[in-house]
């Protein structure tokens, strides 16, 4: 049932499906055939209602313990939880090793256990290219497969098998645009998308490529419309969710993110990206109490030894308790992310802000100069060194320090620009101020916008010079 959603509007499905869920919700026995349960299986699955899956597949194996398609629903079960020892016991209990189920679930094994090439030749072996139009399900089944382990090209090897039969059908374009966005051919993989949504303007997951494609282009007000149709179809996609929040996020509308990843942790609960990147909204609106309750439970879910995920939950939490002012937390939060393998720099941008917080000003300005000077350290950190530097006075410093930066490869994307303005507000110097916020604004928009949203609050940076300029104007210097 991959390849279509059609058959579970069917009249009898529907039939069979309300039997079965009566049966459930009155605790009484029900008995089907194994198919029906194995349909009814793929159903909750496909609607991401995985505990209903597994009471359902549990259930149908008590009544039909050696039924080849529920075993192999049973070993996917064990896959999907990580459990890959269990899953190849299970294999081991199907009898006909040579049925189409069996076949596919020993390849995703193979993969699974990052064996590809011998996945790829069994798959040859064991599916042939399509001589008629029956065939074409199978080949659609195996680049999905592929796919769903981020084998693109594999797959793409796959559906050319097809190129010689005449057909439409979205499910193949939808594969194939996946396939694109999974290589990074974004352009494609939205050309393709839209004509699987011309064919089936219905097909939730095809919108949900569609935005991920967008998403990658930098689209990200088409990538939130596309989300939103995906949305309206399957309100529960968790793909069209994260997209759409992440899409937001990209916009700086922190306030709408938080709201997309409210309504989808009340459905995913779980998910570790949503709660870091809700806790990452939180922080971006200054409630940072929240933001820890997500970022501690995000930790406690973190999958084992995902390094990356450690890394910005730490630094978020970082961040989270030094909005609160918790030097301690803060410089403890550090310390993991340097024991984790990330930038030591940070910590020692921290140990200048405690400095200067402390009244310690030498050790800080000692600090903030083998920090500036240090080969190793990021030039995000340096450049941010230099907001530590104009807050608490050393305005000059810092100015001599981003002209320093100026001829560094790559640094006006970067937001040196936006820096410059901040430090020339600090400083009153008016000409170079408008100046470098013209830059600013023209060449990295979102650190102008980090730097100067509580100075011209409401406004895209694009209105930012033209209401500095009215402000003088009034008589007001807009500056500190």
């Amino acid at each position: 049932m991959s390849s279509s959603t059609s058959y579970y509007d069917d009249p009898e499905f529907k039939r069979v499906l309300r039997r079965y869920e009566e049966a459930c919700a009155d605790g009484q026995h029900v008995y089907l055939d194994a198919d029906d349960f194995a349909d009814i299986v793929d159903y909750y699955l496909s609607r991401d209602r995985l505990d209903e899956a597994d009471a359902c597949v549990a259930y149908a194996l008590t009544l039909h313990p050696d039924h080849t398609r529920l075993l192999v629903q049973l070993a996917k079960k064990y896959i999907d939880e990580g459990n890959i020892q269990e899953a190849q016991n299970v294999e081991a209990s199907i009898h006909d090793a040579e049925d189409y189920n069996a076949k596919l679930l020993h390849a995703e094994i193979l993969l699974y256990n990052f064996e590809f090439e011998k996945a790829d030749s069994y798959l040859g072996e064991s599916f042939t290219a399509p001589g008629d139009l029956e065939d074409i399900d199978d080949v659609l089944d195996v680049a999905a497969l592929l796919l769903d382990y981020e084998q693109p090209k594999r797959a793409a090897a796959w559906l050319a098998k097809l190129k010689d039969l005449k057909f439409d059908r979205a499910y193949y374009y939808y594969l194939l645009s996946l396939c694109h966005l999974q290589s990074g051919r974004y352009d494609d993989s939205v050309a393709v998308a839209n004509q699987c949504l011309d064919l089936d303007p219905y097909d939730g997951a095809c919108w949900g490529v569609l935005a991920s494609a967008q998403f990658e282009k930098q689209e990200y007000r088409k990538a939130v419309d596309s989300a939103d149709y995906a949305l309206a179809i399957w309100p529960q996609d968790a793909s069209a969710l994260r997209v759409k929040a992440k899409s937001l996020y990209e916009l700086h509308d922190y306030a709408a993110v938080h709201e997309v990843l409210s309504s989808g942790l009340e459905l995913h609960g779980s998910d570790v990206d949503f709660l870091l990147l809700d806790g990452m909204c939180l922080n971006a609106l200054s409630r940072p109490e929240e933001a820890l309750v997500r970022l501690k439970k995000a930790g406690s879910l973190s999958p084992g030894g995902s390094t990356d995920y450690l890394l910005d939950i730490y630094r978020q939490l970082a961040y989270a308790y030094s909005l609160l002012g918790d030097e301690a937390e803060t410089l403890s939060c550090l310390e993991q992310v340097v024991r984790l393998g990330g930038d030591a720099s940070l910590l020692d941008l921290q140990y200048v802000h405690n400095d200067f917080a402390d009244g310690r000003e030498q050790e800080a300005l000692q600090r903030a100069a083998g920090l500036f000077d240090d080969g190793q350290a990021d030039v995000s950190v340096r450049l941010h060194l230099t907001l530590v530097l104009s807050d608490y006075g050393y305005a000059e410093m810092a100015s001599r320090m981003l002209e320093r930066l100026e001829n560094e490869d790559g640094i006006a994307g970067k937001g040196l620009y936006a820096y410059r303005a901040y430090v020339s507000r600090k400083l009153g110097h008016t000409r170079e101020y408008l100046q470098f916020l013209e830059k600013a604004c023209e060449l990295s928009p979102d650190r102008a916008r980090d730097l100067f949203q509580n100075v011209f609050p409401g406004l895209d940076p694009s209105q930012y010079v033209a209401a500095a300029r009215k402000r003088m104007e009034e008589g007001d210097r807009d500056l500190e």
